[in-house]
């Protein structure tokens, strides 16, 4: 430019003004997998009469503001046509974005019922189901887009689909003795977010657990309705073998000798029951070889048992009732009792360190040529189911 040359000024203009604002949080709803955010911004390309863009082209500009520090991967400028997104039938989105989140669609499906229900007796005391965890499989929505050009319409794509899932947050059940119940309908409702649960039996009744999926949308499933009931048992786990008196050598007077009973151990996990009662019935002693016997009434056993609890739930014990006369004439005798509402648990029985005496009176033991003989008599047990 020489001296005499008119002035020349140039006008500038922004042909391209993207107002939006895109804020980066830690839980931003675009963050992907390995921790990017992808934005997708877009407005349309003005022309000045003093400033052709497509000839003159443009200068991007982009501030960011952080209080560390913000990078970017890459950036990417090109041409955007207006889109039409469906969800089914139902326009959803129309605009340039490339990147639309549809933020409306909501988990709606109920999940799984809790499967695999197995069923633990422990210590007599609770019982723990376990159960397979449950699935929330979400609700599937089917989404199709189409290009809006100036002068015509695209074809729709292919329909995609797109799970939304909540996940499980966990189970709501109620133990009664029902065998149907509604969960909505009875106070008293549980809730947990392990695949297992636990509550003290109740033996005088039916026990039921009525058990669903709740997912994090608040949906739930079909309930699941199971006995917890068992049918259980009486029985004797163990009773002493056998048992051995002191020898003794006649001298002319009455003597005794005494024997120790081993432990027996009574078990009881019946719903429902009457209690029970243990009978011991003993044989008259008997000399095989010279064919004697003892007179009845030599043997009594002493008021020493002592009934211990092992397992079971807290209540009180059986009732102990030592037979104040000799035991060994051939009928039942009962030695411990448990009405319904103590019967339930195992029960250890002890009678104790020389719990049996034998009387032996010399004017009617006999015993034999050889001055030596040796008595034996069975005992009986018998565990009555009953009060």
């Amino acid at each position: 430019m020489k001296q005499g040359d008119r002035l020349k000024i140039r006008k500038w203009a922004t042909p391209i003004q993207l107002p939006n604002n895109r804020t980066v949080t830690k839980n931003d709803t675009n963050k992907e997998i390995n921790g990017w955010s992808t934005f997708s911004m877009n407005t349309q390309v003005a022309n000045n009469p003093f400033y052709i863009t497509e000839q003159r082209g443009v200068t991007f500009y982009m501030l960011a503001y952080s209080e560390g520090i913000t990078y970017v991967d890459e950036l990417k400028v090109g041409y955007a046509s207006e889109a039409e997104v469906y969800q089914g039938n139902q326009q959803i989105y129309n605009g340039r974005l490339s990147d639309h989140v549809d933020k409306e669609e909501k988990d709606q499906a109920v999940p799984t019922t809790p499967g695999g229900l197995q069923i633990e007796n422990r210590e007599l005391k609770k019982n723990k189901v376990t159960f397979a965890p449950a699935k929330d499989d979400g609700s599937t929505y089917h989404y199709k887009i189409r290009g809006i050009g100036r002068n015509d319409v695209s074809d729709f794509s292919k329909e995609v689909p797109a799970t939304v899932t909540s996940g499980v947050k966990g189970y709501e059940y109620v133990v009664n003795d029902k065998s149907d119940t509604s969960i909505d309908k009875v106070s008293g409702v549980q809730f947990t977010n392990q695949t297992s649960i636990q509550f003290p039996t109740d033996y005088a009744k039916p026990q039921y657990v009525h058990i669903r999926t709740v997912d994090k949308a608040g949906n739930k499933s079909a309930t699941k309705h199971i006995s917890t009931t068992q049918k259980g048992r009486v029985d004797m786990l163990t009773v002493p073998k056998s048992v051995e008196f002191t020898p003794i050598q006649l001298n002319g007077e009455k003597q005794n000798s005494f024997g120790t009973l081993g432990k027996l151990m009574i078990h009881d996990s019946r719903n429902q029951a009457d209690g029970w009662r243990l009978n011991m019935t003993i044989s008259p002693f008997t000399e095989s070889n010279i064919a004697k016997q003892l007179p009845k009434g030599s043997l009594s056993i002493k008021n020493q048992v002592s009934v211990t609890k092992v397992k079971g739930p807290e209540t009180g014990k059986p009732i102990i009732q030592i037979p104040n006369t000799p035991i060994d004439n051939g009928a039942a005798h009962t030695i411990i009792r448990a009405s319904k509402d103590v019967a339930i648990g195992e029960y250890q029985l002890d009678f104790g360190q020389n719990g049996l005496q034998l009387q032996i009176d010399p004017g009617t033991t006999y015993v034999g040529k050889n001055r030596q003989v040796t008595y034996t008599s069975t005992v009986t047990w018998s565990l009555v189911s009953g009060p």
